[in-house]
């Protein structure tokens, strides 16, 4: 029975069973890992509603950018959109 649940349900094999319980390895999935430096879902809501920049500009950036784009926003107090054709170079999403 635990044979089949094994191979069956779980779909792992006795050495990475094993392998799991007596050192915690986790067994292979095919997940794609979590990027090192995504961005905080709160700092991406308010580059994409609060400062207007669109999601395929804010998917490009990196940590450092997302922090450095939103903080210009709030510099010109929300006057100016930071994503202009200027901009976007600054950022090398162009």
């Amino acid at each position: 029975m635990w044979n089949h649940i094994l191979q069956e349900q779980i779909i792992v094999g006795g050495d990475e069973f094993w392998s799991c319980v007596a050192g915690g390895v986790l067994p292979v999935r095919g997940t794609t890992p979590v990027p090192e430096s995504e961005l905080p879902l709160a700092l991406v809501w308010q580059l994409t509603h609060t400062a207007g920049i669109d999601e395929g500009g804010v998917a490009g950036m990196t940590r450092e950018q997302a922090v450095q784009a939103i903080n210009d926003y709030w510099m010109s107090q929300g006057k100016t959109r930071p994503l202009t054709d200027r901009s976007s170079r600054q950022y090398g999403l162009v």
